[in-house]
């Protein structure tokens, strides 16, 4: 690729396409029980729940009350932390290998089967 100049747009183009192909998904693809489960939870604020961790149906009547109800408004937060999460690799890697290999450990961070598919399903 180059110089750090190309890895990095590279990285950029990389980082971009991703965030376009999980948001295509996300406003595409119908709630799952998951989903639907903990917005309903959160529509009864409870200190504990049976089977889920208090602040994620919390959490879902947050996201519910900001964006209005639709498979997006849950998936909004899982999209953000995801499209973050190479540019943290990226961050926290440069200081210890130097700005070209954190930039590989980003792109490769991109290419993540956890990381190129999440942020499409509110967990």
């Amino acid at each position: 690729f180059g110089g750090d100049r190309g890895l990095l747009t590279v990285f950029l183009l990389a980082s971009a396409v991703l965030f376009l192909w999980k948001l295509a998904l996300a406003t595409q693809t119908n709630v799952i029980w998951e989903e639907a489960h903990f917005a309903v939870a959160g529509l009864h604020p409870d200190l504990a729940y049976s089977d889920v961790p208090a602040g994620w149906p919390l959490f879902a009547r947050l996201c519910t009350e900001l964006f209005g109800w639709s498979p997006l408004a849950l998936r909004i937060p899982g999209l953000l932390v995801a499209a973050a999460i190479p540019f943290a690799v990226w961050f926290l890697a440069e200081p210890l290998v130097g700005r070209r290999q954190a930039l590989w450990a980003a792109l490769l961070a991109c290419a993540l089967p956890p990381l190129a598919v999440s942020g499409t399903i509110f967990y």
